[in-house]
């Protein structure tokens, strides 16, 4: 990739990252409590996958570059009515908002450096492509989380807010003035928003492994969003007072554990095809074992080596993803199949946080955190078996085929 790309890259999941740490505190801080703080968060889901679609084919027609630039307005928005919230009424307005700034940032980078880095470099280069997107959004995601556990020793939350407010005019403008954005042949007829989605939903059908693909994508967004959701709490309960300035620590560790198994992945080599896959499921499998581990509430040490092991195993299969869906997805229509990829994610954290918030009540924190291993677990086997299939039928083709002939 180009370096102003990976500037950009990093800038913006830095920022992310200073909310990372506190964003459940900021919330609980401004009027949530354990059972209005899912059904918040599901709200965000709910204004994310509403609009990520629309949002994927905005950018696939009119440029991903503009795209990310009305993402940045609209998080800034955002952030200024966090602010001013001190209601969970007050807070669902920002929450929208910031939903719907996520959803026109979704896919827009990662679709314009990768065709740009796919033109300068070749097919043969997306994982490597791939590969750089995760690790530089990992690393800018950590140093940021960092920086965010250190700023409650300066004051409240609210200055969480100003500071990510300050800082989305950084890669907002490196991406106004310094990038230009590629346009192919496919891009310049600029198909009509019908024949577009059209097109999209004809690459469904004809390459069913992107199905299973995006169970993945479901579950694992159940599980992340009960993670994400309840372990600022939960760490605030299981470490001593004087701990808990390391917030940020453990979010950067989180995050770290992400960028070493991206980095792990790049380095195995694997071979493209049922390779892939096999890798793939097997790191989710142990990101369930994982799970159920961070349930047992070992105290601290036990809570800081499930977390750790969790992340370490999706950013291993972060990289699988990101080369599987780009690999599957023609230029035309990349930017409208991640979003549908980040749909089917927030999908999954809607439907987590919706049982969460019905059953906080009843169930432990452990409770919930077996829940998402259990949802895992369910879409791994049934992407499996869809990808079995799907294999079994090409056999069958084949031998068909061959008998034919």
């Amino acid at each position: 990739m180009r370096p102003v790309h990976k500037a950009i890259l990093f800038l913006n999941t830095f920022g992310n990252g200073i909310l990372s740490p506190v964003f459940s505190l900021i919330l609980l801080a401004r009027g949530c409590d354990f059972i209005t703080l899912p059904l918040v968060m599901g709200v965000y889901s709910a204004t994310v996958i509403l609009c990520e679609v629309p949002t994927g084919v905005f950018a696939d027609l009119f440029g991903r570059r503009r795209t990310f630039l009305l993402s940045c307005l609209l998080y800034g928005g955002s952030m200024v009515m966090l602010l001013l919230a001190h209601s969970v009424w007050l807070l669902l307005p920002g929450i929208v908002i910031y939903g719907l700034g996520r959803a026109f940032a979704s896919g827009s980078l990662d679709a314009l450096f990768v065709e740009d880095a796919v033109a300068r470099l070749g097919e043969e280069r997306l994982s490597a492509v791939a590969g750089q997107l995760s690790l530089y959004q990992s690393v800018g995601l950590t140093l940021g989380s960092l920086a965010g556990g250190i700023l409650p020793l300066m004051g409240d939350y609210s200055l969480h807010l100003v500071l990510r407010l300050i800082l989305l005019a950084a890669p907002g403008l490196m991406c106004l003035f310094l990038v230009q954005e590629r346009r192919g042949s496919e891009r310049g007829r600029r198909p009509s928003l019908t024949g577009h989605l059209r097109a999209c939903g004809g690459l469904l059908r004809t390459r069913p492994t992107l199905w299973g693909l995006l169970l993945c994508f479901l579950t694992v967004g159940g599980l992340l969003a009960l993670v994400e959701t309840f372990w600022q709490p939960v760490f605030l309960e299981t470490a001593e007072e004087s701990l808990r300035p390391l917030l940020g620590v453990v979010s950067a560790m989180g995050f770290g554990a992400v960028t070493a198994g991206n980095l792990i992945t790049q380095r195995l080599r694997i071979e493209p095809g049922k390779a892939e896959w096999r890798a793939y499921f097997t790191m989710r499998v142990i990101v369930v074992l994982a799970t159920l581990f961070f349930a047992l509430r070992l105290g601290l040490p036990g809570f800081l080596v499930g977390y750790a092991l969790i992340y370490l195993f999706i950013g291993g299969t972060d990289v699988l993803e990101q080369t599987l869906i780009n690999r599957l997805s023609p230029d035309s229509q990349r930017a409208s199949l991640l979003s549908v990829g980040s749909l089917t994610f927030q999908l999954g954290g809607l439907i987590a946080n919706g049982i969460a918030a019905a059953t906080v009540a009843a169930l432990s924190f452990s409770g919930i955190f077996c829940t998402g291993a259990g949802i895992l677990l369910a879409g791994t086997a049934g992407a499996a078996l869809l990808l079995w299939r799907q294999s079994g039928r090409e056999r069958t083709d084949g031998a068909k085929t061959g008998t034919g002939s």
